[in-house]
């Protein structure tokens, strides 16, 4: 939903959206509310700008590398899912998971300018 580098970019069913899995429905609201949290924060002057830090994307990109092991994704075939190096752009966890993550950004994992 965010990206290192891009503060204030903010953005819906983005790679990594449980879409394939879920209704999109569902997995909006949860994100507009996770958004919403995060644009508050510029509202109510606590920053001027925020972004996921690069460490908390990495560590993010790499359990979601971890948790598709052993799936049909990885397995070799071909879908519009995976980029041309195989890698998913996919949720590979449940919807509760999903459900958790999206209830409160933990701002250790943002950088907040002043």
């Amino acid at each position: 939903m965010a990206v290192p580098g891009f503060p204030n970019f903010l953005m819906l069913v983005g790679p990594n959206s449980p879409i394939g899995n879920f209704s999109v429905i569902m997995i909006s609201e949860l994100q507009i509310d996770y958004i919403l949290q995060l644009v508050d924060l510029v509202l109510e002057g606590k920053c001027r700008a925020v972004a996921p830090s690069a460490a908390a994307a990495r560590r993010f990109n790499d359990a979601l590398h971890e948790a598709m092991k052993g799936t049909v994704w990885m397995s070799g075939c071909r879908s519009w899912y995976l980029d041309r190096n195989g890698n998913p752009a996919l949720w590979p966890w449940s919807f509760d998971h999903f459900r958790e993550e999206m209830r409160k950004p933990d701002l250790a994992d943002f950088d907040l300018t002043a």
